[in-house]
Formats: structure tokens, sequence, C-alpha cells
């Protein structure tokens, strides 16, 4: 999953309940992954993502 932050704010959490996420790129630059329980974004920047979808199927925020 590709997040692009395209705002004037100073930053945006970002969280999916009870999954962990995965981060394996930041502003075109592929990262050494690192499993995390959130993001933090920035102005003007990109991150990518996976997160493995272990939990039975059920309705979950992003945040």
């Amino acid at each position: 999953l590709r997040v692009v932050r395209m705002s004037c704010g100073l930053n945006f959490l970002l969280s999916i309940n009870s999954h962990d996420l995965m981060v394996i790129e930041a502003d075109a630059q592929l990262t050494n992954p690192l499993l995390v329980d959130w993001l933090q974004i920035l102005a003007k920047q990109q991150c990518s993502f996976v997160f493995n979808a272990k939990q039975p199927v059920d309705n979950y925020y992003i945040r």
C-alpha cells in the first residue's frame, strides 16, 4: 500500500487497528523492512508499506 501526503498540515499518523505495518519504501528510496504499529507521515512525503491481513475478516479502522 502506498500513502502520499498531499497537504500542508504538520503531520499525519496512520495505523490499521490490530495490524502491524512493514515499511519498505520512503520518498522513492527502498529501506530495510521495518515493522511498526503506526506511521508518521509529514507534508509532501510518501511511504509504501505492506501489512499481513492475519486477523479474522471484520471491519478495521484505518486511522
